[in-house]
């Protein structure tokens, strides 16, 4: 698939998605080889969350309706979706600190359902917007 076809604020923004996934893993790698052989699920898998959250939702609302979108409606609810997605991967980092150190966490619970409702108006706000030109 070309990046030729989204405008070039999202293609940052896809591309920027596929950064925080690799600093993800890389970072998960690096302190997962300091635990002592004790690994986290969730740390392993939080790659997964700017990956698939972030730029395979973005790269479908960008061949969908990112041309007939002004960019201005839409970078509020851009801005709601990554924020959700920062918070639910730092819930997922903070479960798999958790679960290295070896002690009782209960703050992820807050960080994912503070994450999901900013994840959820995010996308709910990018799909209401109508496309210049519709009823």
């Amino acid at each position: 698939m070309s990046t030729s076809a989204f405008e070039p604020a999202t293609r940052r923004r896809v591309v920027g998605c596929a950064l925080c996934a690799a600093g993800c893993a890389a970072a998960s790698a690096v302190y997962q080889a300091f635990g002592h052989g004790v690994t986290s699920r969730a740390m392993t898998w939080a790659f997964l969350v700017p990956l698939l959250g972030g730029g395979v939702h973005l790269g479908a609302w960008g061949l969908t309706n990112g041309r007939s979108v002004a960019p201005a409606l839409a970078r509020p609810w851009q801005n709601l979706l990554f924020a959700g997605l920062a918070t639910v991967t730092a819930g997922l980092y903070y479960r798999g600190i958790v679960d290295i150190a070896g002690v009782d966490g209960g703050w992820e619970r807050w960080f994912l359902a503070g994450g999901g409702a900013l994840t959820l108006a995010g996308t709910l706000g990018l799909w209401r917007i109508k496309p210049e030109g519709s009823c």
